[in-house]
């Protein structure tokens, strides 16, 4: 899976910067339904999938999310 540094997400859908996208899209070569994971760095994690896969805006929609103390 891969991960993807999201330090001002909120909400339920969050989309990766241009240059996230670009990495996302094209490097990765991720589509729509894939899953991906997310952190913000200050210890949570966030488990999401792509609705839209666009090299300028990737929309990923956002599932609950995981505290560091969650077992």
């Amino acid at each position: 899976m891969h991960l993807f540094y999201t330090p001002d997400i909120e909400g339920d859908i969050y989309t990766l910067n241009a240059d996230e996208s670009r990495h996302c899209v094209r490097v990765l070569r991720l589509g729509a339904g894939e899953a991906v994971s997310l952190v913000d760095g200050k210890g949570t994690w966030y488990e999401g999938v792509i609705e839209r896969a666009e090299v300028r805006g990737c929309e990923i929609r956002i599932c609950p999310c995981r505290h560091p103390e969650d077992p």
